[in-house]
């Protein structure tokens, strides 16, 4: 589990408020679960190392992916790092690139969006076509 995390020293996260909660699992809530979310993150507006946490979600390669991160969720980590410019790789081809717009950039090029979009319709039509060959 350990290979993608930062190196950083264990102090911040022993004093951390989420570190002395029963159920760690907490911080990821399942989808929808808006309730369990706003629980947590509760607890990490008092926590006085958020800035801490913080700098160690925007560290993580890959970014997360689920979760509550120093009170934030995890889309709103990911916009925390494209603001600090740290790298991310394009969701086509994979190649790191510093966004320039700090929302919902997740291509290097306009070439790679066009090329996940043809990809996003294509997976659309084998879908509809098996969902029409399943009702005759």
């Amino acid at each position: 589990m350990g290979e993608n995390l930062p190196a950083t020293p264990r102090g911040w996260r022993d004093s951390a408020r989420c570190a002395q909660v029963a159920d760690p699992e907490l911080w990821f809530p399942p989808r929808g679960r808006h309730d369990v979310a706003a629980v947590a993150r509760r607890i990490c507006a008092g926590c006085p190392v958020r800035p801490e946490c913080l700098d160690y979600a925007v560290a993580l390669r890959p970014l997360p992916l689920d979760g509550i991160w120093a009170g934030l969720s995890h889309k709103q980590v990911r916009m925390v790092a494209a603001q600090r410019g740290r790298p991310r790789p394009c969701y086509t081809c994979g190649t790191e690139f510093v966004p320039a717009n700090v929302q919902n950039r997740a291509y290097c090029s306009g070439g790679c969006r066009e090329a996940a979009h043809r990809e996003q319709k294509a997976a659309y039509e084998r879908r509809r076509r098996e969902r029409v060959r399943a009702r005759t």
